[in-house]
């Protein structure tokens, strides 16, 4: 996943300081595992389609 800009000053360097930067290497790391599951199935079945939706979700809220 591609960093964004829309931290403070239009870049994402407000959320690599110290006080943050901690928390990164896990969300890197779940991301990862994330896109690895997707790589292995690749055509889900409808209840594997709802649980990676709601993994989706959980990454965007752990990344908030």
């Amino acid at each position: 996943m591609k960093e964004s800009s829309w931290g403070m000053g239009g870049h994402f360097e407000v959320w690599k300081n110290p006080e943050h930067g901690w928390i990164w290497p896990y969300i890197s790391g779940s991301i990862k595992e994330f896109e690895d599951v997707l790589d292995i199935n690749p055509n889900p079945n409808d209840w594997e389609k709802r649980i990676l939706k709601q993994i989706a979700r959980e990454l965007l809220l752990m990344e908030g």
